[in-house]
């Protein structure tokens, strides 16, 4: 066991290595780097915990690389994610996708949608990433150890939905017709991002789509989901091209 142990850590580190652009750089210059050394051992240790934001993810690997320089971008990376969290009516990219995996899932379990829907996605030849690897991981750690048949049963559901389905296909007779025009309308928001919508941009959307849905419901689906509304009176103003 332990020799596999060993060939599978290093061809995870190989194909970490492979995969996430700097971390070969980032390894170099830690390894010449004798504070910077002593930072990582203290991380991997548990002796040392670097404060938020630079707890995790690139931020810690930068932290552990040269804590000052961070401290100096933090306020205009701070800056810049909350300018970058108004593109998508006060929603981040990641949320918006989040929520349409939501209502993909319908009555399949999320998490386990999530897993099948990144596996049915991920190309047969390429490595799979390190997130699907580690969601992966934990998803049946939970369901094993923690005697979750549920959870194997829900993933199995997922792995079927997806079976002999085109990448990329998605047809209204799958997801229903409550959650159908709920995914068009987040499908525009990615396509159209801007800072709040108007209820009947959404509107002349769904009727594009062959959709009739009442302003009610419309305005119930952005308070539920934190999407923020033009709430401006008037009609929009005409654009004017000029020839």
């Amino acid at each position: 066991m332990s020799d596999s142990q060993d060939t599978a850590a290093v061809a995870l580190l190989l194909s970490l290595l492979r995969q996430t652009s700097g971390l070969l750089q980032w390894l170099r210059m830690v390894t010449h780097d004798q504070e910077a050394r002593s930072r990582l051992n203290g991380v991997m240790s548990g002796k040392r915990q670097p404060p938020p934001p630079h707890d995790a993810g690139r931020a810690l690997l930068a932290w552990i690389a040269n804590p000052a320089a961070t401290t100096k971008r933090q306020k205009k990376s701070t800056e810049s994610m909350r300018d970058f969290r108004r593109r998508y009516g006060g929603l981040t990219r990641s949320q918006v996708v989040g929520y349409i995996r939501h209502y993909q899932a319908g009555t399949i379990g999320y998490a386990p949608f999530l897993i099948a829907c990144a596996w049915r996605h991920s190309p047969p030849d390429a490595e799979p990433s390190p997130a699907l690897l580690q969601a992966t991981a934990l998803f049946l750690k939970e369901a094993i150890t923690r005697d979750s048949p549920d959870l194997l049963r829900q993933l199995s559901k997922a792995a079927s939905f997806f079976h002999e389905t085109p990448i990329g296909k998605v047809t209204r007779e799958r997801f229903g017709y409550p959650n159908w025009w709920k995914l068009m309308l987040f499908q525009y928001i990615l396509t159209h991002p801007k800072p709040c919508y108007q209820v009947r941009e959404f509107q002349q959307h769904l009727r594009g789509q062959k959709l009739a849905v009442e302003d009610k419901h419309i305005r119930t689906f952005c308070i539920k989901n934190h999407i923020a509304r033009d709430m401006r009176p008037g009609r929009p103003r005409r654009v004017v091209r000029l020839s």
